[in-house]
């Protein structure tokens, strides 16, 4: 069965005790409410981890323009998909680079750039179950104070947000080799 966004909104809906909707552009409180927070809300959430479902790779094109100081090149930060966290930023052999983000660009003084970056996710059917249910949870909690100023049901919705949350966070990590700790000064200072 395929996800959309308006059966998320409608399961969030239903937690809360409100009419469901058809549509985001129908001409109710709840489809008002749901429009005006959902993207947010998802947003929000997909940048908070480094979830393995949202997770992209790409070779950044370098601007022809160049920052006014410090930094050698710039490089325009992907729009489709759209990227909502840089993750990592290496070179062309696998090695960490050092960089800085202003506004969409990423500045930096290595010629060719890769990025691992949260996308923001359009297609529902990419969610996880469990984050999923994490997103229906929060969006409950805010509906809840949106659109009934219910305090109790709002932090009982966030509660549960949280809980499965935490659970979705635990699926996801073990989809995948961890990855590894660079070593630093923390880490080594011990054996010295």
């Amino acid at each position: 069965m395929s996800t959309s966004t308006i059966s998320i909104c409608n399961n969030a809906l239903r937690k809360i005790g409100a009419n469901v909707i058809t549509s985001l552009e129908q001409d109710t409180e709840e489809a008002k409410a749901c429009k005006s927070i959902f993207q947010e809300t998802l947003d929000e959430m997909l940048a908070q981890y480094k979830w393995n479902f949202a997770m992209c790779r790409s070779r950044l094109a370098r601007l022809d323009s160049t920052p006014a100081f410090e930094y050698e090149y710039e490089y325009q930060l992907p729009t489709d998909p759209y990227c909502l966290t840089i993750r990592k930023v290496v070179n062309a052999s696998d090695n960490v680079i050092e960089y800085k983000i202003e506004g969409r660009k990423l500045l930096t003084d290595t010629d060719g750039v890769y990025i691992l970056y949260t996308k923001r996710v359009t297609d529902m059917n990419e969610l996880t179950p469990l984050f999923k249910s994490a997103l229906i949870y929060n969006l409950a909690s805010s509906l809840a104070m949106t659109l009934a100023e219910d305090t109790a049901t709002s932090n009982t919705m966030y509660q549960k947000h949280e809980l499965v949350l935490r659970r979705a966070r635990a699926q996801d990590a073990q989809e995948g080799t961890p990855d590894e700790l660079a070593e630093g000064s923390w880490i080594t200072c011990r054996y010295t």
